[in-house]
């Protein structure tokens, strides 16, 4: 009776054990730290799904300026055509050559070179200034560490650059979004699928909210457009192109301080609630999260910043 009451016991555990609801798990690397992303076989194995992209510029009409500030290759010059002027009649007073014959040229654009922010300078961002870049400041050193990318990394995230080329240029709406949480349209991202600078769920977190005392997080990538204030909905993203696996989004997440250029990034809660965010970089990935302490604990060394809007 003692073994069938025990074996009952156990069996009523292990019932229980398969009722419970199921939670999201994550994989370990070697050093028992949390990889951010899932393993370099998810995306191999799901390369033969991929949408073939088309780079924005390949469609945007940058001017040459444009294309100069941000290390991309010029438009080609506009070729020399001739007007026809009106034949002159046999009875009208002779005209110089110049006059029956002109000649129409597209002047070149003047070249300008872009100022580099340090995290000392200021500057006022006017209504005018809604194209720039993005440059990254190490938050506790205030020492500039370069600028957004403008491709993505194998899982569809934005990550950092040293230097000036390939610098990301975006567009934002500098009224709107400096009383409210606004999208940032990219403008020479790699994919016009996604559009925008936006968040997507973090594929090991435990749930989709960002909170003190947590290590959940969204990866930095490119999406689609979803409502304003609303909590993590489906919708296209970079992250979930890459890889096969379905994330959540936010879209309308930036605010800008014009006095400086410094965004702050927002996130809505599955319950509507608004917590701190903080920008990192770690694992070659630009992230966000509620607690810089929880993350580093769960994903390892972190290099927090502080992002600048550098316009055009």
């Amino acid at each position: 009776m003692l073994f069938t009451f025990l074996s009952f016991l156990a069996l009523s555990a292990a019932a229980a054990g398969a009722s419970a609801t199921p939670t999201r798990t994550v994989a370990l690397s070697s050093s028992h730290t949390l990889d951010l992303n899932p393993p370099a076989d998810v995306v191999q194995q799901h390369l033969h799904l991929r949408v073939p992209v088309m780079p924005q510029v390949d469609h945007r009409d940058l001017t040459n300026a444009e294309r100069i500030r941000a290390g991309l290759p010029l438009r080609k010059p506009a070729r020399r055509r001739t007007v026809q002027g009106a034949h002159a009649s046999a009875s009208a007073s002779p005209r110089p050559s110049s006059y029956a014959q002109s000649t129409v040229a597209v002047a070149a654009e003047p070249s300008a070179t872009a100022d580099v922010l340090t995290a000392k300078s200021k500057f006022r961002l006017t209504t005018r200034s809604t194209r720039g870049y993005l440059q990254m400041i190490d938050a506790e050193t205030d020492a500039p560490i370069g600028f957004v990318h403008n491709n993505f990394n194998a899982y569809g995230e934005y990550g950092a650059m040293a230097g000036s080329d390939d610098r990301l240029v975006v567009s934002l709406n500098l009224d709107e979004a400096t009383w409210i949480a606004s999208s940032i349209m990219t403008v020479n991202g790699p994919d016009t699928n996604y559009p925008l600078l936006g968040a997507i769920t973090g594929s090991s977190s435990t749930s989709m909210d960002l909170a003190a005392g947590s290590y959940n997080y969204a990866h930095v990538g490119g999406t689609q457009s979803i409502a304003r204030n609303s909590a993590p909905s489906d919708g296209g993203n970079s992250f979930s192109a890459a890889t096969g696996i379905s994330e959540t989004i936010e879209s309308a997440i930036w605010t800008v301080d014009t006095s400086m250029g410094i965004l702050t990034a927002h996130w809505t809660n599955s319950d509507l609630s608004k917590p701190t965010v903080y920008i990192g970089r770690a694992q070659e990935s630009l992230i966000l999260t509620g607690d810089t302490s929880a993350f580093e604990n769960a994903f390892g060394p972190t290099q927090w910043i502080t992002l600048v809007f550098l316009p055009m």
